[in-house]
């Protein structure tokens, strides 16, 4: 980790005090201290960019290490839908590269206990995560099974993502009109959901964390929370953290379940 210039200078000048006491001038602008703070300030920058490329050179070798989870989600998101891919010299790959059929816009890959991988996808749809259609999940699988490594058994899994209901109160300073702090606390709960990592987790604490950062909110207190698969029935309450079977989460639209039937609003 690169070194602040002032750690560095201080290094520089303790050793020039204890080598060259004839240059021991206490002076802030003494010559030689201006010039050790020029030389300590070329060390940092050029600290700096090692610190860069090490950087990029771990998450290549990550990157690279053939076989492990995060090659195969790379592999993944640089599939191509409706291309063929052939063999091109000795590696076998698409004849072009065409980012507009590379539709898969979010992948997490999980390691089962029976040693086969699943593979999370999810596509952009109107700047929304949503499934992929059963044609594309066929012709992802098509793709898997030629760039997989034999014996890799893996499960193509998307889904419209988990659905999400919170019930709590907002407590507000009536300095703020009350249509102003509903308006901003959907707008922050919606960009806390939809900026998670896909297949991250929720975690109620850091929402409220978000909301009580908002102008004219005094306090917020969730009463409760819970989600769901999208294909289920039934709500699972959410204590303090979860992460979505699907991936991501929505917003619940249902009746009685959308942020201005369980968001209530209150003076501090």
């Amino acid at each position: 980790m690169a070194r602040t210039q002032v750690e560095i200078f201080g290094q520089i000048t303790n050793r020039i005090i204890e080598t060259m006491p004839q240059l021991s001038n206490p002076s802030k602008t003494a010559i030689w201290r201006l010039i050790a703070w020029v030389i300590a300030n070329a060390i940092h920058s050029l600290e700096l960019i090692f610190d860069s490329f090490r950087l990029e050179i771990d998450e290549t070798v990550v990157g690279a290490q053939v076989g492990n989870a995060a090659w195969y989600r790379n592999q993944v998101l640089l599939f191509q839908y409706g291309d063929e891919m052939s063999f091109i010299g000795t590696k076998y790959m698409y004849a072009s590269i065409d980012a507009e059929k590379m539709i898969v816009k979010k992948c997490a890959i999980e390691e089962r206990n029976d040693g086969s991988i699943r593979i999370k996808v999810a596509k952009d749809m109107n700047g929304n995560l949503a499934s992929l259609n059963t044609d594309e999940v066929n012709a992802l699988i098509s793709y898997v099974k030629k760039i997989r490594f034999a014996g890799v058994r893996f499960q193509i899994f998307t889904n419209n993502g988990d659905i999400l209901k919170i019930f709590a109160t907002v407590y507000y300073d009536a300095i703020v009109p009350v249509a102003i702090v509903k308006r901003n606390v959907d707008a922050t709960i919606k960009a806390y959901i939809q900026n998670l990592p896909f297949n991250g987790q929720l975690q109620l604490s850091l929402l409220v964390d978000a909301i009580q950062q908002l102008k004219g909110v005094s306090d917020i207190v969730i009463t409760s929370a819970a989600s769901k698969f999208s294909n289920q029935d039934s709500y699972i309450n959410i204590e303090r953290t979860v992460v979505a079977i699907g991936g991501y989460f929505n917003i619940s639209t249902a009746s009685g379940e959308t942020l201005d039937d369980t968001i209530t609003y209150q003076l501090a």
